[in-house]
């Protein structure tokens, strides 16, 4: 409901029935005139002032017509001016009852009006055909269709537009979730592309110095990061459907050190120490090319939180049913309240230097999609932090 326009509606009603006060035909207005004159006064600002505050149920918006329809009923009885011109004022209330956006409401209030008016009005049964009397129950009746029709021709005015913008949002939405997957997939491809730079780059410092046999090896790494931006693109594509992943014994210990070849660069240009115990016997039972991106991501965020060098530390174990991967290092460490929301798309300690916040939280999907868990630690910011991946062994055959 508008509430400052009915605000002034509700001012104009009080200053009719103060000049009715003022201009009754009476010698002076008693006590009670000014009470019931003042009461209203007091009513008008503080309803306005509660509608500010709060929202006001519909049903009370209703029930406080009844209070303008009460005030200008009792001051006209008092005051002898029911059948004068004043009983305009009537119109007033009916016409602000359009504020209540309601044909049902604002037809309620017009009908209770006019039988208000009818019956205080009443000049007896010889003068109820009398013109001015039928004129003014005549007037107070099309009043009250006409706000009823304004009320209705102003709200499927308003559906309709609802309805436009309820379009154009739901295809900025469409838009904007396109936007979000075009990032993560960027994001995600960004890492392979840039060793594959990296990698192209040290070719040719290779082939300068004549080192050929180490080329071999090179040329090999930008194949598999090729084929690892095909992968991710798949995986992508596996993540907006509702499907699973096909799991299979694979061997644990070539997936972690695939992941580790493709930031091999990276480690050793921000001089890392690579600490890496893992059991060449160790099988889990999941997707290979799916894990790959699982450890790259958490490989690349432990790089990325020791710029200016540090430890990184992989190991693996046999934990009954279950195999525990760890991923520690001894970089940035973690704020206390960016913890809870790191699985979260879009919510990244480092979006300010370039990390869009994808990669964990499409590790835990990946994780969850092998029956497995992804946990986090940090003791707090300049600690290092410390990442478990928990995920189903494979059974011995």
């Amino acid at each position: 409901m508008q509430a400052k326009y009915l605000f002034f509606f509700r001012a104009v009603l009080f200053e009719t029935l103060l000049f009715q006060v003022i201009y009754a035909p009476l010698e002076a207005p008693g006590w009670y005139i000014w009470l019931a004159i003042g009461l209203y006064a007091f009513f008008v600002p503080a309803w306005y002032i509660a509608c500010l505050k709060r929202e006001i149920p519909q049903a009370w918006n209703l029930w406080s017509f009844t209070v303008d329809i009460g005030a200008t009923s009792i001051i006209f009885y008092l005051t002898q001016g029911i059948a004068s011109e004043f009983y305009i004022a009537y119109f007033l209330v009916i016409l602000a009852s359009c504020f209540l956006d309601s044909l049902v409401y604002s037809f309620i209030v017009g009908g209770v009006a006019c039988i208000v008016y009818g019956t205080l009005a009443f000049p007896g049964q010889e003068a109820f055909l009398q013109a001015q009397h039928l004129m003014r129950l005549s007037l107070l009746l099309t009043t009250s269709f006409f706000s009823s029709y304004m009320v209705d021709g102003a709200r499927r005015a308003a559906s309709v537009v609802e309805g436009r913008y309820r379009d154009q949002i739901a295809w900025l939405q469409r838009l904007t979730l396109v936007g979000r997957a075009l990032t993560g997939i960027l994001h995600e491809v960004r890492t392979p592309l840039g060793t594959i730079i990296l990698t192209a780059d040290r070719i040719r410092y290779l082939i300068k110095r004549g080192d050929h046999h180490i080329i071999e090896e090179q040329l090999r790494i930008i194949d598999q990061e090729s084929q690892r931006s095909v992968d991710i693109l798949s995986n992508f594509l596996e993540y907006t459907k509702p499907t699973d992943l096909q799991l299979n014994p694979v061997s644990l210990c070539p997936l972690v050190q695939a992941a580790l070849d493709a930031m091999k660069i990276r480690i050793e240009e921000r001089g890392v120490i690579l600490n890496c115990d893992l059991d060449p016997e160790l099988r889990v039972l999941g997707s290979g090319r799916h894990l790959i991106q699982v450890f790259t991501n958490l490989f690349m965020n432990a790089i990325h939180a020791m710029p200016m060098g540090g430890k990184l530390s992989v190991s693996a174990r046999d934990d009954g049913s279950l195999v525990k991967i760890e991923v520690s290092d001894t970089g940035a460490g973690i704020e206390p309240e960016v913890m809870n929301h790191l699985f979260e798309p879009f919510v990244s300690s480092h979006l300010s230097e370039g990390g869009h916040g994808l990669g964990l939280h499409i590790a835990r999907w990946i994780v969850q999609k092998h029956n497995g868990e992804i946990l986090i630690e940090s003791e707090g910011p300049g600690k290092g932090a410390r990442i478990t991946v928990t995920l189903p062994l494979a059974p011995k055959s």
